[in-house]
């Protein structure tokens, strides 16, 4: 749990800001999706989702240094992300 949020509850605001994100409400997004390839997104593109998801969540993301950005590259790692630094 990440802030008293469940695990479920993370995924769904991922998924619902990849839906915004993309402007493809409705993309199919799973724990595994790949945010370049299987989500399509840009790097500025999932910057943007990062900092939504970190908002929408109440983690600063300012506590994230730049290799743990670059490490992110699937839902689940930033799933796991956000565990570790919560």
């Amino acid at each position: 749990m990440l802030h008293g949020v469940s695990d479920e509850s993370v995924f769904a605001t991922i998924k619902t800001v990849v839906e915004v994100v993309s402007k493809n409400p409705g993309i199919r997004c799973g724990v595994d999706s790949d945010f370049l390839t299987d989500l399509g997104l840009s790097s500025l593109s999932l910057v943007m989702l990062m900092t939504e998801v970190c908002e929408r969540t109440g983690y600063n993301i300012l506590n994230f240094s730049e290799g743990d950005l670059t490490k992110v590259k699937t839902v689940q790692d930033l799933m796991v992300l956000l565990k570790a630094k919560g």
